[in-house]
This record gives structure tokens, C-alpha cells and sequence, in this order.
């Protein structure tokens, strides 16, 4: 989160020459968190059923 709110702040100086806070805070949330938060459930369910697989072969 940290690193997308610090991207966000360098992009909006160095190309609008200002400085929005709530915009640079909207943004890190849906590149950083959203993402994150619904990708997470899946890989879980898609690792364990990986990892299941791999232990009834070993």
C-alpha cells in the first residue's frame, strides 16, 4: 500500500505539477488492495488443492 501511495504521489508531481491526497489514496486501493483481497480466497483454495495432490502422490 505504502509503495502504490508513493508511485501515485511521484506520477502526480511529475506530470500534473500538484498534489491530490484523496486521489492518491483511492488509487492505491484499487491497484494495491483490491487485487490482493480478491485474489487471496482463490490462490488459497487453488494451493491447498496443489498441495493435497502433491501429498497423495509423494
Amino acid at each position: 500500500m505504502i509503495l502504490g501511495v508513493v508511485m501515485d504521489v511521484v506520477y502526480q508531481l511529475a506530470f500534473l505539477d500538484e498534489f491530490h491526497p484523496g486521489e492518491s489514496a483511492i488509487v492505491a486501493v484499487l491497484l494495491a488492495f483490491l487485487p490482493y483481497a480478491l485474489l487471496r480466497g482463490p490462490m488459497a483454495r487453488v494451493a491447498q488443492i496443489w498441495m493435497t495432490r502433491r501429498r497423495q502422490v509423494d
